[in-house]
């Protein structure tokens, strides 16, 4: 039995590091130390936290750029589409021409007890207090209802126009 422990323990000419315990390389690079697998562990976590932080950063980068677009499409719906008429967009089922019209503009109201909201400017363009207001109408005809209750219908024409106060 002593032969055969002695072939096995030989060290052969491969190994550098006479630990006579191996036969081509050297048990120690056999064997991954725990402090190497804990840092290579580490290391492996740190690069995909830093791979998903650089996602997130690219996420919110896009996500900035859209509320940019978003930003400067309504500013395009503004003054310049704004006319003397004023302004005009289709119905849609189940909508108040004044969601409609929050959806289309930038729209600046006043809340009035009991009676709702009033539209005091649609894009930037004001109603001069005691000179105009802006008049909501349904396919021509001034509406009876507010613009925060009128339920649209698909195909209706909506129109905001400044008004004079006589």
């Amino acid at each position: 039995m002593t032969k055969k422990l002695d072939i096995i323990k030989k060290p052969t000419e491969e190994c550098s590091c006479n630990c006579k315990c191996c036969t081509k390389i050297c048990a120690r690079y056999r064997k991954v130390h725990p402090i190497f697998a804990c840092i290579v562990f580490i290391a492996v976590l740190a690069i995909s936290f830093g791979i998903l932080a650089a996602v997130a950063k690219i996420q919110s980068n896009d996500i900035a750029t859209l509320k940019t677009q978003i930003s400067q499409t309504q500013s395009i719906n503004t003054n310049s589409d704004i006319s003397e008429e004023g302004v005009s967009y289709e119905g849609q089922n189940g909508k108040t021409a004044l969601e409609l019209l929050k959806n289309k503009y930038k729209v600046e109201t006043k809340e009035f007890t009991g009676m709702g909201e009033f539209v005091t400017s649609i894009g930037g363009v004001a109603a001069e207090d005691g000179k105009n207001f802006w008049a909501f109408y349904v396919d021509g005809e001034m509406a009876m209802e507010g613009a925060s209750t009128y339920k649209t219908k698909n195909g209706e024409k909506i129109e905001w126009r400044l008004d004079e106060i006589q």
